[in-house]
């Protein structure tokens, strides 16, 4: 009998006991290989090369575990067998003369046990992380969570965008509902309707009327619009327009604190209840556009006398007759898809800080599409002029600009549910002293979506403009009616 130590994995065992010799399939890491050649009396073709396999190390309460290969030649007894079958009839194959294999394996086995225990030849595992290993780790999840945040936040803003465009798509479709259930676009009451005793009605943006086109009749049901929206009746001058509120007890302060999600844009985090003084409401992210400021031109044109954009703008308690209260599609006569309808513009988060001898102001890091400019009186400025002179002001008035983009059921001028096209995207807004009752204020479309705005246009398509685009096209898409069309002139 001969001895040598080998590795590997065993496939298939035979457990050998004194009252059994049954197989059983277990795997090894170190073994001990004992070759056997045995010559039977029996021919020498049936003899037989038997290697048995055992662990270095007790198993089992002590049973040793053996594995068993046998060679046979090509005529021996039973050969046509599979290697199982063969190895459970491994009593058919050699017998000893006068000596049962049984106890023949009960011997080699014997002779293994009495063989001393090799220990495997590896390196012990550790029994955990090391502080420089852990470190490692650490560090290498936060490199892939760096690289991999990036593109997740990447995805999710490019998901939101597209939500933005598309509640833009419904809103388009919307007013074109609208249009051909009333013949005519959306308007914007920035006052009362009437004025005849009491506090009339008005004060109702162009969203609320589009409500049952954006399957949201049952808000709009629910809106009671024979009453003014405004907690206050008393305006007896425009600039008295600064005093506007709709309070908790209004009886339409349950719709206009109700959410209502295509009126957002996902990317937006002011889309939630905003509170404020003693007035609950929910705000909205889209602006409909109301053309150039009262009196502006082009750069050598004649100042405009009435609103040239495609909301129109209605307050019958003011004498202003620049206000357009019933626009058509057919007015916007240098084509619906040169003329733009709807913008997007982020929802306010203005406040103040106490400055010197009591005032208050708005500190700089609230950011410019945010606050409200002086712009000045009304008067007959160039397009150039304008830009000039808005952007020249240096300190921001918080009165027009803290509830900015707060109530999408509010045509309140400094609702800011309107815009004009003067300031480049993204820029700063610039109010108009002496309009602030017929919505005459410049308000800058702007979003958190980078690089630009969604705008809808009027034939219902919606496009992505970068703040980049060039200020004479914005000026055209901002006019449908004054002779300049994008293909043509730019």
């Amino acid at each position: 009998m001969t001895f040598r130590q080998t590795g590997g994995v065993g496939q298939l065992a035979t457990q050998i006991g004194v009252r059994n010799h049954y197989l059983e399939s277990i795997a090894y890491r170190t073994i001990f290989r004992i070759v056997v050649h045995s010559k039977c009396s029996v021919p020498v073709h049936l003899q037989s090369n038997w290697t048995f396999a055992v662990p270095a190390f007790p198993l089992a309460g002590g049973r040793f575990y053996v594995r068993l290969t046998c060679n046979y030649e090509p005529n021996c007894t039973r050969s046509k067998h599979s290697t199982k079958r063969r190895l459970l009839h491994l009593q058919l194959f050699c017998k000893r003369k006068g000596l049962h294999n049984r106890h023949f394996l009960t011997k080699i086995v014997a002779d293994i046990m009495s063989l001393p225990a090799i220990p495997p030849k590896h390196k012990a595992i550790s029994a955990g992380f090391t502080l420089i290993e852990l470190l490692v780790v650490i560090g290498i999840i936060g490199i892939l969570v760096g690289l991999l945040l990036p593109a997740v936040q990447s995805a999710r803003e490019a998901a939101r965008r597209m939500q933005c465009s598309n509640n833009l798509h419904q809103i388009g479709i919307a007013i074109h509902n609208y249009h051909d259930t009333f013949n005519s676009l959306p308007t914007n009451f920035t006052g009362a309707e009437n004025n005849g005793g009491g506090c009339g009605s008005g004060f109702y943006s162009w969203l609320a009327q589009i409500l049952p086109m954006v399957e949201q009749s049952p808000v709009y049901e629910s809106i009671d619009f024979s009453i003014s929206l405004s907690g206050n009746c008393d305006y007896p001058t425009p600039s008295s327009y600064t005093n506007f509120s709709i309070p908790r007890t209004h009886p339409n302060a349950e719709a206009a604190r109700t959410i209502v999600p295509v009126y957002l844009c996902p990317s937006d985090p002011g889309g939630v209840v905003q509170s404020s003084d003693n007035e609950e409401t929910a705000p909205g992210s889209y602006v409909g556009n109301v053309g150039w400021p009262q009196g502006a031109h082009w750069k050598d044109g004649t100042p405009i006398t009435k609103q040239n954009g495609v909301i129109g703008i209605s307050n019958d308690a003011s004498a202003n007759t620049w206000q357009a209260k019933k626009i058509k599609l057919r007015d916007l006569t240098d084509g619906l898809s040169n003329t733009a309808a709807v913008s997007e513009r982020m929802i306010g988060e203005v406040f103040t800080v106490p400055g010197f001898f009591g005032s208050r102001y708005v500190p700089a890091t609230v950011p410019q599409t945010m606050q409200s400019y002086c712009g000045g009186s009304t008067s007959a400025r160039s397009l150039p002029s304008w830009q000039t002179y808005c952007g020249s002001v240096t300190l921001s008035d918080p009165a027009y600009a803290t509830k900015r983009g707060h109530a999408w059921i509010s045509g309140w001028t400094f609702s800011d549910n309107t815009y004009m096209h003067v300031m480049p995207i993204g820029k700063r807004n610039c109010h108009i002293y002496g309009g602030q009752d017929v919505g005459n204020n410049i308000v800058t479309p702007s979003s958190y979506h980078v690089g630009g705005i969604h705008v809808l246009m009027a034939d219902g398509s919606n496009s992505f403009r970068t703040e980049s685009i060039d200020r004479e096209v914005w000026w055209a898409m901002g006019s449908g009616s004054d002779g300049h069309t994008i293909e043509a002139d730019f």
